[in-house]
């Protein structure tokens, strides 16, 4: 494999280049000098715009899980939502006028609190609650469910995680105003890591073969997986006794996934079917939650390999890894 190439860019804390809001604060394109101004906290689960010149994601740097914008290149960073709850999972709409996210902010009378999903304005204001599901659907004296990882299709619905029926995070779908819930999957297993397939055909997914987990890793245990946008039976992409893949992302013209492996830290490939797939890492550089631009031609992906996570960038012609966040 061809060895990583680490640029600094932009220190963060100004604003997506599309809204033009505000200046930056800084000009040079590299981190901080001063340790007492690296920002606490981790960058991750970063997410195209359907263009390509922007990206969502969460951090913690201010203290808390909170929801950020920046330039594909790392500058212009901005934070977009304000509370002491915890905001996360973000996800542009397929037009890339809004923002969806998951967020406990409304609390539970008791603990734990639960998670809803979110739609706000790319400046971060008009935030409005989609789902408000305040119990389980087989049993109403239950706690309220958990409503996480949305993802909107390219014809502008949203798929999403909830463990509204019998505690299974299964996944659903809804309009883009919260309407018109219905579920997807009836596998009764854990899902995680949705991404459909470019021509929204399809969605992928993780799942554990014994429904839920000791562990969140562990060996043959996680796969990817399939169902149809409109819902039905789900069928293994992958299938592996010896170890767990898991958190893909399919090339834009849906050939090819990119996955991460258990026990190795860096990348793997294989066909959208599950075939051509090796026991040889594809990249082997710490990289995990990865996801494809759409016009094919970068991967950003989250990495520990400076410490903590961060939110890096690869051109995918030359391998070149561009590191796009300062949390610490």
């Amino acid at each position: 494999m061809m060895p990583y190439v680490r640029r600094t860019l932009l220190s963060p804390l100004t604003l997506l280049s599309a809204l033009c809001l505000l200046p930056s604060p800084t000009t040079a394109q590299e981190a901080p000098d001063d340790p007492g101004a690296r920002w606490l906290g981790v960058s991750d689960f970063g997410a195209w715009s359907p263009d390509g010149s922007a990206i969502v994601f969460h951090s913690t740097r201010d203290g808390n899980f909170e929801i950020y914008v920046m330039n594909a290149d790392g500058s212009q960073q901005r934070r977009l939502t304000h509370n002491p709850w915890a905001d996360f999972w973000p996800a542009f709409s397929a037009d890339g006028a809004e923002i969806a996210f998951s967020s406990d902010r409304e609390g539970w009378v008791s603990s734990p609190s639960r998670n809803q999903i979110y739609l706000m304005n790319l400046d971060g204001t008009n935030v409005r609650q989609l789902t408000d599901q305040s119990y389980q659907d087989d049993d109403p004296q239950a706690a309220s469910s958990n409503n996480l990882y949305p993802l909107f299709h390219p014809e502008g619905w949203i798929a999403f995680l909830s463990d509204r029926s019998n505690g299974w995070h299964e996944i659903y779908a809804m309009e883009r105003d919260g309407s018109n819930a219905r579920r997807l999957t009836y596998d009764r297993r854990h899902h995680f890591n949705p991404f459909f397939s470019p021509d929204g055909t399809m969605i992928f997914f993780d799942t554990h073969k014994d429904g839920y987990p000791t562990a969140a890793i562990r060996d043959g245990g996680w796969e990817l997986h399939a169902v149809a946008s409109i819902g039905g039976p789900t069928r293994n992409i992958t299938e592996n006794p010896r170890h767990e893949d898991y958190d893909g992302t399919m090339s834009p013209d849906g050939s090819r996934i990119i996955y991460n492996r258990s026990g190795h830290p860096g990348l793997f490939l294989m066909n959208a079917d599950g075939s051509g797939q090796s026991d040889e890492a594809w990249y082997d550089e710490s990289a995990f939650s990865p996801r494809w631009s759409p016009d094919g031609t970068r991967l950003l992906f989250t990495s520990t390999r400076d410490g903590h996570r961060e939110l890096y960038v690869m051109e995918l012609s030359t391998r070149e890894v561009t590191r796009l966040t300062w949390s610490r």
